[in-house]
């Protein structure tokens, strides 16, 4: 237990101490908060608040603001479960890159420790950085003049958080132990950032894509992460932002913009996307621990 704690410590203190990697790891949430501020948040706003209008209420500004916010730093925060632990995997990449993975097969430390080592060092980083991104977003939240989340809203987050963050970060490292340099992991990272914005129907609402595409995200494990996280976001912004709107408005709003989702015209419950992400992320932990065995200490 000694040398995995060890290792643990190796693995997040060079991932802390390269600030390129701390930045890259968060690039993707910074470039979609931009891309909020300065064109989604007022697209967003208008389409609501005409949508209100259509049904003959009255909007309130503020509680459309508070309801957009909370949408897309949901969608922020299940964004962030995948690209941090991409980041954090890296370490890998670089210890195969430079030997220093096969330097590790003439100590004491066994495989099956050095594979604990980076799996459980990847979910570390990625929780310490999405309890960052997790901060930041309820400070834009309250400083944007919406309100925290309660203490049951709270911890339903965290627990998504730790969730996704566990079966994406298994998924990380399989896909890793593929990367044979630097460069190609850094490439890789580019693209699974940028569709990812697309994949959780971030960039647009889901709701606006054809019925063939909104399909294939939601067979994916991605969307359901944002659906979660969205759902422990939009409790009270649902409530101010539709009180008094025909229910039937409500939920077609709510499948629109990815707070709720259906599959063959049925609802998919909360504990089914719980059980898809778990089994999803056991999948891919086996499969890890599997490459990362045959992979570790070679080129």
């Amino acid at each position: 237990m000694k040398e995995v704690t060890a290792l643990v410590r190796r693995n997040m203190r060079l991932f802390f101490r390269d600030r390129a990697s701390v930045f890259f790891s968060l690039l993707s949430v910074l470039i979609i908060i931009l891309l909020y501020t300065l064109f989604l948040a007022k697209m967003q706003v208008d389409g609501i608040t005409s949508a209100i209008l259509g049904a003959g209420m009255v909007p309130d500004a503020k509680a459309v603001r508070f309801f957009v916010d909370s949408w897309i730093m949901g969608g922020i925060l299940a964004t962030g479960t995948v690209t941090t632990s991409l980041g954090a995997i890296g370490i890998l990449v670089d210890d195969r890159h430079r030997g220093a993975a096969r330097d590790f097969q003439v100590s004491p430390v066994r495989r099956s420790q050095l594979v604990a080592g980076y799996l459980l060092s990847t979910f570390l980083v990625s929780l310490v950085m999405s309890t960052v991104a997790f901060v930041i977003a309820e400070g834009y939240i309250v400083l944007s003049g919406g309100e925290l989340l309660d203490a049951a809203s709270m911890l339903g987050a965290f627990g998504v958080l730790a969730l996704c963050i566990l079966a994406f970060s298994a998924l990380m490292c399989f896909l890793a132990t593929f990367m044979k340099t630097p460069g190609a992991f850094g490439s890789f990272s580019t693209v699974v950032g940028t569709l990812l914005g697309f994949f959780m129907g971030i960039y647009v609402p889901i709701g606006v894509l054809p019925a063939s595409i909104q399909v294939f995200m939601k067979v994916l494990p991605f969307n359901s992460a944002a659906v979660l996280m969205r759902q422990q976001f939009m409790a009270r912004p649902l409530a101010a932002v539709f009180a008094g709107v025909p229910a039937p408005v409500s939920a077609g709003y709510e499948e629109f913009y990815g707070i709720t989702m259906s599959l063959g015209g049925k609802a998919v419950p909360t504990w089914a996307m719980l059980a898809f992400i778990g089994a999803f992320g056991a999948v891919f932990f086996l499969l890890a621990v599997f490459r990362l065995n045959r992979k570790i200490g070679s080129k």
